[in-house]
C-alpha cells in the first residue's frame, strides 16, 4: 500500500479477534502515485521505511556512486563495526546494496534495479 501512495493497514487485536483496516485515499486520489523525492525513486516506500535514518543516508550514498566500507560508516556515522555489518547485512538483503570484495577490500555498492 505505501508503494502506491496510502497508508499502511492498521492490525489490532481485541478479545480473541483481529481487526486489519486498509485505509483507501478517500477523495484524495492524487495521493495513489509514489512520493517524489530522492529515496522514492531509488526504492519503494514499503522498503524505505524499513530503514532507519543512518540506512537511508548509507543508501543515498551508495546511489550518488560512493563505495562505502565498515570503516568508513564506522568513522562517518559513529556506530561499532558490529552495527555496521548489521546496516549492510539490511541494505544487501532488501537489494540495494551489493558487496563487492572480502576481507579488508569489502566494498558495499549500489546495487541497480532490473
Amino acid at each position: 500500500m505505501l508503494d502506491h501512495g496510502l497508508e499502511a493497514p492498521r492490525i489490532s487485536f481485541h478479545d480473541g479477534y483481529f481487526q486489519v483496516v486498509l485505509p483507501g485515499p478517500a477523495d484524495k486520489l492524487d495521493r495513489l502515485r509514489l512520493p517524489k523525492g530522492v529515496t522514492a525513486e531509488l526504492i519503494p516506500p514499503s522498503i524505505e521505511q524499513r530503514l532507519n535514518k543512518r540506512q537511508k543516508k548509507m543508501m543515498i550514498a551508495l546511489a550518488k556512486g560512493e563505495l562505502l566500507t565498515s570503516r568508513l560508516c564506522v568513522k562517518r556515522f559513529g556506530v561499532t563495526r558490529d552495527t555496521a555489518a548489521r546496516d549492510f547485512a539490511l541494505l544487501v538483503e532488501l537489494a540495494i546494496a551489493e558487496k563487492k570484495g572480502s576481507g579488508r577490500s569489502t566494498v558495499y555498492a549500489f546495487r541497480t534495479r532490473q
